[in-house]
């Protein structure tokens, strides 16, 4: 709910990602944009909610995010 950050503000964010059950969470930091599927930009980000991102896990354990994923975000 609200409105979609811009790419400015995702990159470099820190975004908290849960498990469609809920069972598992965990922080993950923005390292940037994949460009697969043409270039990132806010307007598609705005008219559809979604964007394909780079992460890296801020814990150090190697995980998964799968399908279904809740997202959400920007933390700082």
């Amino acid at each position: 709910a609200g409105d979609a950050p811009t790419l400015r503000e995702l990159k470099g964010a820190i975004l908290l990602v849960s498990s469609p059950d809920g069972a598992t969470s965990f922080e993950v930091k923005v390292r940037g944009f994949p460009l697969f599927g043409g270039h990132p930009s806010d307007d598609r980000l705005h008219r559809t909610g979604r964007v394909d991102l780079h992460v890296a896990v801020l814990d150090g354990n190697e995980r998964s995010i799968g399908l279904k994923w809740k997202v959400s975000g920007p933390l700082q």
